[in-house]
C-alpha cells in the first residue's frame, strides 16, 4: 500500500511540474509562430524604419504603407528597370549557354544590385533604397520575366530573404 502511495505522489509531482512548465513553451511558440518572415529582415526594417510592426504585412499595399512609399521614384525607377532588365537578358543567356541554373530570386537579386549601383552612385540613402527595391521587384517589368506566379505574398517572402544580403552588398559598395 505505502508503493501506491508513493506512485501517486511521483505522478501528481509529475503532473505539476508538466503543468508549470507548459505555458513557458506556449509562450515561446507563439513568438515563433508572430512572424511569417526572417528575423533578421525585420530587425533591418524595424532600424531604418522605426515604429512600424514588419512581422506580419496583409498585403504588398499594407508594406508599401508602412514603408510609406511615395510616387515620386517614377524617374529613378524607369531607368533602374531599364538597366536591369538589360542585366537579367544578359545573366540568362549566360547561365543558359553555360548550363548553369538560373531561377527567379536570381532575377530578384539582379534587380536588387542595380537598385544598390544606382543608389550609390547618386547618393541615394538607404531607406529610399530600400523603397526603390520593393517598387523594381514588384515591377510589372520585372513580373514578366520570372518563371513562376508570384503572389503578393510570395513578394513579400522574396523581399523579406533579399534584403539582409540587399544591405550587406549596399554598405560594401558605399564604402568601396
Amino acid at each position: 500500500m505505502n508503493i501506491f502511495y508513493i506512485i501517486i505522489i511521483i505522478l501528481l509531482i509529475l503532473l505539476i511540474i508538466k503543468f508549470i512548465n507548459k505555458p513557458k513553451t506556449d509562450e515561446v511558440l507563439d513568438e515563433e509562430v508572430e512572424s511569417d518572415y526572417s528575423k533578421e529582415s525585420i530587425q533591418i526594417l524595424e532600424k531604418y524604419f522605426p515604429d512600424k510592426d514588419f512581422k506580419k504585412n496583409i498585403n504588398i499595399e499594407d508594406f508599401r504603407n508602412k514603408l510609406e512609399v511615395k510616387s515620386f521614384y517614377k524617374k529613378e525607377l524607369k531607368l533602374i528597370i531599364k538597366n536591369t532588365l538589360h542585366r537579367i537578358d544578359v545573366h540568362y543567356k549566360f547561365s543558359i549557354n553555360s548550363n548553369k541554373p538560373y531561377s527567379d530570386f536570381t532575377t530578384f537579386k539582379l534587380a536588387a544590385n542595380e537598385v544598390i549601383d544606382y543608389c550609390v552612385e547618386n547618393d541615394i540613402d538607404i531607406n529610399n533604397a530600400i523603397i526603390l527595391t520593393l517598387l523594381t521587384l514588384s515591377s510589372e517589368s520585372i513580373k514578366e520575366k520570372l518563371e513562376d506566379e508570384f503572389d503578393d505574398n510570395k513578394y513579400l517572402e522574396s523581399f523579406y530573404e533579399l534584403l539582409p544580403g540587399f544591405i550587406e552588398r549596399y554598405n560594401k559598395k558605399l564604402l568601396n
